[in-house]
């Protein structure tokens, strides 16, 4: 019988080291499946912050892109003020262009018709010294016959 209890004891020994593995095997099951909630918890958590963390991103690109088409806009805008400004000045620089050409033209006509004129006024200023010495001849010749006839009369009268 000391065998038997011998072997009992031992079974009861091997009986209560088993449970006791299994109670810290049951705890550590228990540590790790806690460890895995908590890693679950943890992973979900992150997959929400990087949800919304692309719904952020993607509402600041659609921002982004609507003041890059606003901004395009009004260049766009401005371009074409500018060019039309630009279009204005080469507009009136080219009536500026043509008025001044028609000018230069007008003023060599009138500068051809100030010589002509010049020319002409040096003839007739020939022509009037011309008539002035042959005024001025007659008029020498009427006062010597003038002078002639006086002194007839004179002698006429003395007579």
């Amino acid at each position: 019988m000391k065998n038997t209890d011998i072997q009992l004891n031992t079974s009861n020994r091997q009986i209560q080291l088993k449970d006791e593995q299994m109670l810290k095997l049951q705890h550590s099951l228990n540590e790790q499946m806690a460890k895995s909630e908590n890693l679950d918890r943890e992973l979900n958590t992150q997959k929400e912050i990087m949800k919304q963390n692309e719904i952020t991103r993607k509402e600041y690109i659609e921002k982004l892109k609507k003041e890059l088409n606003s901004i395009e806009r009004r260049y766009a805008q401005i371009l074409d003020e500018n060019s039309m400004t630009g279009e204005d000045y080469r507009s009136t620089a080219y009536d500026y262009f043509t008025k001044n050409l028609a000018m230069n033209k007008l003023i060599e006509k009138l500068s051809h018709d100030v010589k002509l004129i010049t020319v002409q006024c040096v003839e007739a200023e020939g022509a009037v010294r011309v008539q002035t010495k042959q005024l001025f001849g007659s008029q020498m010749e009427s006062e010597d016959h003038l002078s002639r006839l006086v002194e007839r009369k004179a002698v006429e009268q003395q007579l």
